[in-house]
């Protein structure tokens, strides 16, 4: 070989040696982890591109330098006697092993790493190549994990709370100063141990039911649970999730034992209070009913007698039989105001909301009021100039309003004193008052007027009253939405005012004009002979009845005091309409309408009127909807009863066409 040619050789084996360090270099800075070779001595001779990044060296700051300018003390003084001993001895401390160390960056910054030291033979040349990994993250998030159990420990360990976390086969992980007294067992016991067996084997099952349902879209569930020796606990589970998977549950419990007993209590006494209210209804009712079956007798009997057209009674007579029935209306008056107001305070009391026309109200409220003011030597007039007043309320209720307003007016007012009812509307309400030219009423004794049984001194005076009127309006009137107010000057005057949600969701039409009542003398509207079965077990009231008929020149009274006594009836006469009692001995009202009905199939069309005492609001309720022509109480109105008897029989007519 020439010299030439060996030169040639040579010039390309160190392309090749140059060509491979470039490679392995290259290799060396494109990988992420940290590596660092050195010589026996210490000296560096490969420090990688993600080394410099950890350090904070550029690869010529620290290339032929000794590794120990990368450690901090007491590191950095023992290292080359580590390296020096190994060399001597091969007993390794660091090299092949991997342990936990600390480095040294050139801003100063000390930081924890993983050190791993391999021993390498290259060409017979002994060097040493050190991994190394940052924990400086991970050592990180472990501080802040202990920081945060201990946050979690210090807020939740002295919490009267029962606290505990769990794994989701239920072993116990972490238990609270408070859950351990609450099992009455050591820390220690309960630690490792399972929910479960702490537990029945039903509460276990239940327990894994619970937690099935426990998911990372409804976390939470909540139970409040009886415990053996009486008290009560309201226990709250979580569920923890991490990147969608269930890890932990956590347990919050709390003796809810002082608040269940509230509870109970509270109940009891709410109980207590409805039986009670129950017991005064059913008594009210009882008292309704036999109170009005004698009054029935006494207004009933006093009316035939001022209204007899033959044997007409002598001017003492007619005084003493109109002191009569003015008592007798004057007790029925009482009995309603009391059911009234009993059923509004018991929260029975339910309206039949609609839109309704306020003239249409105050026509009828005109015609029924025109002759008590008459009686008195009052002038009523009703001032009204629109022509439309729309409401949404109870039709019933508020004419109930207005007469209690016009009678109270009328009743308490001066010789020929004058009342004027005129509406106005305010915004969103309607502003409905009677104004009169009474006595006035002073400012002390405006604060009790709406009070039930209050008649402001006037109990002994000739005035008659009950006293509940007004609270029955002002409890009515607030459970339409409205107010109600009196404004008043003694020796002046009084104006007493109600408002109403003015309602728009109506159709506009022409009202008819204010026109008086019709008169009481109603005819029966058929020429025909009309039989009128009664079906009724009280003589008095049969006996009335018969007095009320016998002044009907077509109509013939059937009679029945037992229901199957009213069915022979009607199988062999075939009434054209019955009045039916609702309190018979053999048989309930109800149930006689339904037998009528299912029986006897020519009975189908034929009204029946329900005739009775029971006179609860849900009593009439229940007869309206049971199919009932009309539900009419005792006592009843003689020219009404004929009236609607009258309605009954053209409804009959009509049908039968």
């Amino acid at each position: 070989m020439t010299k030439k040619e060996g030169e040639g050789l040579m010039d390309e084996e160190q392309f090749n040696v140059i060509r491979q360090n470039k490679r392995q270099e290259a290799i060396l800075n494109t990988t992420h982890a940290v590596i660092i070779t050195i010589d026996k001595k210490g000296s560096v001779d490969i420090f990688n591109q993600a080394a410099s990044l950890l350090f904070g060296y550029s690869t010529e700051e620290v290339k032929g330098r000794n590794i120990k300018m990368l450690m901090p003390e007491p590191f950095r003084g023992e290292h080359d006697q580590f390296l020096r001993n190994y060399l001597s001895t091969g007993v390794r401390k660091i090299i092949n092993l991997e342990r936990k160390v600390l480095g040294l960056k050139k801003d100063g910054t000390i930081f924890p790493m993983n050190l791993r030291v391999k021993e390498i033979d290259v060409g017979g040349v002994y060097e040493f190549v050190g991994f190394v990994e940052d924990l400086s993250e991970r050592d990180g998030a472990k501080k802040a994990l202990k920081q945060s159990e201990q946050l979690y420990l210090s807020v939740v360990e002295d919490q009267d709370n029962l606290i505990c976390r769990y794994t989701p086969d239920f072993t116990l992980v972490f238990v609270n100063k408070a859950f351990c007294k609450g099992l009455n067992k050591d820390r220690d016991e309960l630690i490792g141990c399972s929910l479960l067996d702490l537990n029945s084997k039903d509460v276990a099952d239940w327990l894994i039911n619970e937690h099935r349902n426990i998911t990372i879209d409804s976390p939470v569930k909540t139970h409040e649970s009886q415990t053996s020796d009486g008290s009560w606990e309201e226990w709250s589970t979580r569920g923890i999730f991490y990147e969608g998977t269930l890890i932990e549950y956590q347990g919050v419990g709390r003796d809810t034992t002082e608040r269940k007993q509230s509870e109970i209590k509270i109940l009891e006494s709410y109980q207590i209070a409805e039986n009670a209210n129950k017991a005064k209804s059913q008594f009210l009712s009882n008292m309704s009913h036999e109170l009005r079956t004698p009054l029935n007798s006494i207004i009933g009997f006093s009316e035939l007698l001022v209204s007899d057209e033959i044997d007409v009674l002598t001017e003492d007579q007619l005084e003493s039989v109109e002191y009569i029935n003015k008592a007798g209306e004057h007790l029925l008056s009482l009995i309603n105001d009391i059911l009234d107001l009993s059923v509004i305070e018991s929260g029975d009391f339910k309206l039949n909301l609609e839109v309704i026309d306020l003239l249409t109200i105050c026509r009828e409220a005109s015609s029924f009021i025109n002759p008590v003011a008459e009686k008195y030597g009052i002038n009523v007039s009703f001032n009204l100039d629109f022509k439309d007043y729309y409401v949404y309320a109870d039709h019933k209720i508020v004419k109930q309003i207005i007469l209690n307003l016009l009678t109270n007016a009328i009743k308490y007012n001066k010789q020929d004193g004058t009342v004027e009812f005129y509406i106005e509307q305010h915004k969103n309400d309607y502003y409905l008052a009677v104004k009169d030219t009474g006595y006035g009423i002073s400012r002390e004794n405006i604060q009790g007027l709406f009070t039930p049984f209050n008649r402001l001194g006037l109990e002994s005076s000739a005035i008659e009253g009950t006293g509940i009127g007004l609270s029955l309006c002002k409890n009515m009137v607030e459970k339409l939405n409205g107010k109600i107010g009196v404004e008043s000057e003694v020796d002046i005057g009084s104006t007493f005012w109600f408002t109403l949600p003015i309602s728009t969701d109506v159709q506009h039409s022409q009202l008819d004009e204010l026109t008086e009542a019709p008169g009481y003398n109603v005819e029966i509207a058929p020429a025909k002979v009309i039989k009128i079965l009664y079906i009724e077990d009280n003589k008095a009231n049969m006996n009335l009845m018969r007095r009320v008929i016998k002044k009907l020149e077509t109509g013939i009274l059937l009679e029945a005091t037992t229901a199957d006594e009213g069915f022979s009836l009607i199988e062999n006469r075939e009434p054209d309409l019955i009045l039916l009692d609702i309190n018979l001995p053999d048989m309930n009202g109800f149930d006689a309408f339904v037998a009528i009905k299912k029986r006897f199939p020519s009975m189908e069309d034929v009204p029946i009127i329900a005739l009775t005492a029971s006179a609860m609001k849900e009593d009439y309720e229940k007869g309206i909807s049971f199919g009932f022509f009309d539900y009419l109480t005792k006592p009843f109105n003689i020219e009404n009863l004929i009236t609607i008897i009258n309605k009954a029989l053209h409804k009959n007519e009509d049908t039968s066409c």
